[in-house]
């Protein structure tokens, strides 16, 4: 089992009963504390386990939140995040 101490509890994304995402700040194996983007499962008795996700540093944070502030700041289609709004025809090139 990995040793990791919460430092700080940032954002809850989502409660799916006994799985929620969170965004927190994480210390794993006496490492520097960073951020952690990850799904935690509620695995009775244990408790709250970490599964699959994702580790940034603060730089790397920094770019993530930049590049999503320029998103929502663009005017974007909502629709296009959802999967709505899908009018593209076979064959139609995929545009990033």
């Amino acid at each position: 089992m990995a040793n990791y101490q919460i430092i700080k509890e940032l954002a809850l994304l989502h409660d799916k009963g006994l799985e929620q995402m969170r965004l927190n700040i994480v210390q794993w194996e006496n490492q520097a504390p960073k951020y952690d983007l990850r799904v935690w499962k509620n695995t009775w008795p244990e408790g709250w386990t970490p599964g699959k996700g994702m580790i940034l540093s603060n730089q790397e944070a920094r770019i993530l939140c930049r590049a999503l502030e320029e998103d929502f700041l663009s005017e974007i289609d909502e629709n296009t995040l959802e999967g709505g709004g899908n009018d593209k025809q076979p064959g139609d090139p995929t545009v990033l």
